[in-house]
């Protein structure tokens, strides 16, 4: 595949537009087919000559993060001065389109599902030398079954080496970092905090702030305590505790996605006494999981790796979840978790949806 637009094809040719799933100051992104195997695609078509450098860097970015855990650019194309990006179509829209159209919320074992898949694709991105950079509800994108990726790479950077950091505001300002606001040199760290954030905004359908202009929270961030859930008690202590590890307002003290892994390799051999071999419970979860992973669209190992980084997410069964049998965070609670989100997406199709310019306020200003 190219690593930039495609000249030698015509995209009308290649790929039938169906409906238009959503549009904003840099693009419009539409439901199509790809003629050659009727596979389900989106495409996004961006005017090219104006971003032409963003372009090069969102095309390079996505064709280098081949993870089963991010939105895949599977080709490109140049017309009239428009690219035009062929990549994975998730049916069920954004986390954000769910919270906007359905005027609902997450479960606690919903968003714990969508933060295991993003931490796997923030881990990924990070272990590449890579930031995400614009981590929201918005950019977490759910499949036909339920799963969550994450979207939008057109402000990710690439860092050189392990050693750089990015030292570039950039992002939506309700999710940013406070290191970034600061303007210091930042890492992987920010994405973690901005993911917190996303966590806060999917159980509670905002993110903080989200009455606050902008420009004002900017200057909050940095200040003010780290923010917590508004109603404590309608949430298990595992949702605050994973919280309080992404919210730690000096960046050295906060967890990375590696420690997340690393602290639920550490508890599954602290239960096996130090030794490999588990308890019937667990092998019978692991067996669940293998089942829910091969039937559900992933390979068994892209399911194994979630259901470790599940366990270190370690929360799920808060108030507003389907019934008791769900929770304690097992495979079955996952399962149960995307049959539920599914449920939502399907709630979302033939409704209209609107992507907002990063870097615009339209959506919270107007929520409130």
């Amino acid at each position: 595949m190219q690593s930039f637009p495609n000249y030698s094809r015509d995209p009308e040719e290649e790929l039938a537009l169906h409906e238009l799933l959503g549009e904003g100051a840099y693009g419009a992104v539409y439901r199509a087919e790809r003629v050659s195997d009727g596979r389900e695609v989106a495409v996004k078509i961006i005017p090219a000559d104006d971003n032409a450098d963003s372009l090069r860097k969102e095309v390079g970015i996505m064709v280098r993060s081949a993870s089963p855990y991010l939105v895949q650019l599977h080709e490109c194309y140049y017309k009239d001065r428009e690219a035009w990006l062929v990549m994975d179509y998730c049916a069920g829209g954004s986390s954000c389109d769910v919270i906007d159209a359905c005027q609902i919320t997450f479960s606690e074992d919903e968003v714990r599902e969508a933060m295991a898949w993003s931490l796997l694709g923030l881990q990924y991105l990070h272990s590449n030398r890579k930031l995400h950079r614009d981590v929201k509800a918005g950019n977490v994108l759910l499949t036909g079954d339920g799963r969550a990726k994450l979207a939008d790479f057109g402000v990710s950077k690439e860092v050189t080496t392990l050693q750089n950091k990015a030292q570039t505001v950039i992002g939506t300002p309700y999710w940013m970092a406070p290191e970034v606001i600061q303007e210091v040199p930042y890492d992987g760290r920010a994405d973690v905090w901005s993911l917190g954030i996303t966590a806060i905004e999917m159980a509670e359908g905002n993110p903080p702030l989200h009455k606050v202009h902008p420009m004002r929270a900017i200057f909050m961030i940095p200040s003010k305590p780290p923010p917590k859930l508004k109603e404590p008690d309608k949430w298990t202590a595992p949702f605050h505790d994973f919280l309080a590890r992404c919210l730690v307002k000096a960046p050295e003290e906060r967890a990375t996605c590696d420690a997340f892994r690393r602290a639920a390799s550490a508890a599954r051999a602290d239960a096996g006494g130090g030794h490999s071999a588990r308890s019937s419970g667990d092998a019978a979860e692991n067996a669940t999981l293998r089942t829910v992973a091969a039937s559900s669209g992933p390979t068994t190992m892209e399911g194994a790796a979630a259901g470790e980084m599940r366990a270190a997410v370690a929360f799920g069964g808060g108030e507003g979840d389907c019934c008791r049998g769900c929770r304690g965070g097992g495979a079955a609670a996952a399962a149960a978790a995307r049959r539920r989100v599914r449920r939502h997406c399907a709630r979302l199709r033939g409704r209209p949806r609107q992507l907002f310019d990063a870097a615009s306020p339209e959506r919270i200003l107007h929520s409130t």
